[in-house]
């Protein structure tokens, strides 16, 4: 299992792929209050278009994407997280089960 930042880009995704690795990306969402802040607020809406540019690089690379940042979309709840930006590790159990 391997964690990596998306700064790495495309080469660093491709160079992954290419060695065999079996590459999928974690999406961590954002706490609910803080997403639901984040949405009304459209100096924060980048991060539709950060979830946007993951889809369609997964697409791309035929790569697995787990998870949104939009916690309702995983069924996430406020008792999932420590703060409003860090889950706890039952969320990562949750989310990573079967893959």
């Amino acid at each position: 299992f391997l964690l990596f930042n998306f700064d790495m880009g495309n080469v660093g995704l491709n160079y992954l792929i290419d060695h065999g690795c079996d590459v999928k990306v974690l999406l961590v969402p954002y706490h609910p209050q803080a997403y639901n802040i984040m949405t009304e607020d459209s100096r924060s809406r980048l991060i539709f278009n950060i979830e946007d540019y993951y889809r369609k690089l997964a697409v791309e690379l035929n790569i697995e994407i787990i998870g949104s940042f939009d916690p309702s979309r995983m069924d996430v709840g406020e008792n999932m997280f420590r703060d409003e930006s860090h889950p706890k590790d039952a969320f990562y159990s949750k989310a990573l089960d079967g893959h």
